[in-house]
């Protein structure tokens, strides 16, 4: 994710190479998609207090892990792939956990209500964000 290497200009020598408006998009994507993850867990947990705690518990260490693999600076076609494999089922039993824990309570509207705006927020969030130097 982060630049690496060096520009040569010939007057001043080497510069190193900065980040541009496109260097961290897809650190955005994954940080939306786990909070979108979080507000799905939530809504299958039928926004109990228990579902609430699995999806808060699991959103936790899933940015936790993110933040740690983007920090060692994971790369290659194999390993996104294994990562998205490992995403997908953690997603699967984390929401399979929220349903199972909140069987037989129900959420209140309330709960229900903001969530379900919480969850169309979070989906055009990444839409409406402009973007210094690109175009659409």
């Amino acid at each position: 994710m982060q630049p690496r290497g060096f520009w040569t200009d010939h007057d001043t020598g080497e510069l190193p190479e900065l980040g541009s408006n496109n260097t961290y998009w897809p650190r955005e994507i994954r940080q939306l998609a786990i909070l979108l993850a979080f507000a799905g867990v939530v809504l299958i947990g039928r926004a109990t207090a228990r579902g609430m705690v699995v999806g808060v518990a699991a959103t936790v260490g899933w940015f936790g892990a993110d933040l740690w693999g983007d920090r060692i600076n994971v790369a290659g076609g194999s390993t996104a792939a294994w990562l998205a494999l490992l995403g997908f089922t953690a997603f699967a039993a984390l929401a399979a956990l929220a349903h199972r824990v909140s069987r037989g309570h129900a959420g209140t509207a309330a709960a229900r209500h903001v969530l379900a705006v919480l969850a169309a927020v979070l989906a055009v969030a990444r839409c409406s964000s402009p973007r210094r130097g690109t175009s659409r």
